[in-house]
């Protein structure tokens, strides 16, 4: 299953990101827990973990890009997946994250499939929702 990776929104001011490093490159394989890139924000800088097992297929920002936070960042996906349609279709433009989190996060009468919703924005939010992303 192929997941676009986006520009994380770490804390509740933040709009923009930039990207300083990217520890992969388009065709290395990654590891769910291994450190994709690293992002600089005006208050911290962060590494960014990847969320599955896969290749990275597409990278869509390069190291010193500044962008907003749910900006398709790079997609990961197994070799043999097809992502025409899903570079097709999201390219370098914002999407929100509810369709950013996976290829097949399908919205269906305004619902939406989530494997974490985090309520408050209180530091215990504000570090659940850093870990969960």
């Amino acid at each position: 299953m192929a997941e676009i990776i986006i520009m994380p929104k770490l804390g509740f001011n933040m709009d923009e990101g930039q990207l300083i490093k990217w520890n992969k490159k388009v065709g290395d394989n990654v590891e769910k827990g291994q450190v994709l890139f690293e992002i600089q924000t005006d208050k911290t800088t962060m590494p960014i973990e990847s969320t599955l097992n896969g290749i990275v297929r597409e990278i869509f920002v390069q190291e010193g890009e500044t962008v907003p936070v749910t900006t398709p960042v790079a997609i990961i996906a197994s070799a043999d997946e097809d992502i025409t349609g899903i570079v097709d279709k999201q390219g370098n433009e914002a999407i929100s994250v509810e369709t950013a989190v996976t290829a097949e996060t399908v919205e269906i009468a305004g619902e939406f499939d989530f494997d974490v919703a985090v309520i408050g924005a209180g530091p215990g939010g504000y570090v659940a929702a850093i870990k969960a992303a």
